[in-house]
Parts: structure tokens; sequence; C-alpha cells
């Protein structure tokens, strides 16, 4: 994994395996124009009308717990699917998500939460935060791989509200979040669906 384009060449090459349409490509750059990232876009695809949306080289880059220490185990990709409408607004979203892991070095696993991820770009929305989770679609591929030698994980990008970020901090589990936004089979897609909480 010698360069940036080199890893996502490895990704794709990956995807290409289960998904034979080949995807849009948009890169976004961060304010100082000094870190980029890749976001692959399949329109029409789980089903129509919805987009399935990845981040393609987020894995380049090594992963920090919060503490700071290096996180050796696995390195990430980000995913989300939403309706055609929002592919914009999701990208967006996505790549703040990516920059702060590039950037900052917030630590992403399943259960971490960005907070105020959505808001940021419209506050108006009742989803307000982004919750990472294991991939329940795509989830026969979109999972946990070896690819070009790193052990890569996809996480999925949920969409979360004030109240449900606040029930996962009284509880102490970003997992118990997760179960309450299954058991009540919420649409992922929806920026304005009513919280479970």
């Amino acid at each position: 994994m010698s360069t940036l384009e080199d890893r996502a060449n490895e990704v794709n090459l990956y995807l290409s395996k289960f998904i034979t349409k080949s995807p849009k490509i948009a890169r976004f750059l961060d304010e100082p124009e000094e870190s980029c990232i890749d976001i692959a876009i399949w329109e029409n695809m789980p089903s129509e009308g919805l987009a399935t949306i990845l981040t393609i080289d987020l894995s380049y880059h090594p992963l920090f717990t919060w503490d700071g220490e290096p996180y050796t185990k696995e390195r990430v990709e980000l995913m989300a699917v939403c309706g055609i409408p929002d592919i914009d607004f999701m990208t967006s979203i996505m790549s703040t998500c990516a920059f702060c892991v590039i950037n900052s070095k917030w630590f992403s696993v399943p259960g971490s939460i960005f907070h105020d991820v959505v808001s940021m770009y419209d506050n108006k929305l009742n989803m307000k935060h982004i919750l990472f989770d294991f991939p329940w679609i795509h989830a026969e591929f979109l999972s946990t791989a070896n690819i070009g030698g790193v052990q890569t994980r996809w996480l999925m990008v949920v969409p979360i509200s004030e109240s449900e970020f606040q029930y996962a901090i009284e509880v102490k589990s970003a997992n118990a979040l997760s179960e309450k936004l299954d058991e009540n089979h919420i649409n992922i897609c929806d920026f304005n669906r009513p919280s479970v909480i």
C-alpha cells in the first residue's frame, strides 16, 4: 500500500468481485486542501431510487484510539445508503467523517458516534449525529476483509437524533442504541425520521 491511489485501486478491485456496475467517483478535499478522500457512488443500488456510497481509500490512513495510541488491529472504510436526491448531502457528511478520522484522529469503530456531523450541514433535520454500526446492507461483502494485506472493516453510517445520542450516553452503550434502532426497523435514508427514544 504505497500510495493513496494504490489503496483506492485495491479496494475497487475487491469491490468489483461483488459489484459489476462501475461507480461514479467523487473526490473531496479538506479546507486546507491537504487531505482528500475518494467516495464511490452506485445509483439504484441496493434498489431503485437508492444509492450505495462507499469510501475507497480511508483505509490508507491508520487509526488511533481516543488516547492517541495507534490501533493496529484493522483500518476502516465507511458505507451508507440514501435516496438518490440525498447523494450530495450524504457524501458531504461522509467526507467530514473521513476527515475527522484522517486529520483529527477520531477513533472509528462500531459504536463510535460522531457528534453534530449531520446538523453542521442542516440543523433543522431530526437527525443530528452519526453512529457507526456494523453494515446490515451488503453485509455479505461489506463486513471485514483482508484487502492488499490490510484488515479492512466497513462501518455503516447511521444518522441518529439528539435524544438517541443522549440515550447512548445515559446507558453508556451505543450497542444498546443500535439494538433499539434495529427493533424499530428505522429508515436509515430518512434524515427526518421519528426518533425511537
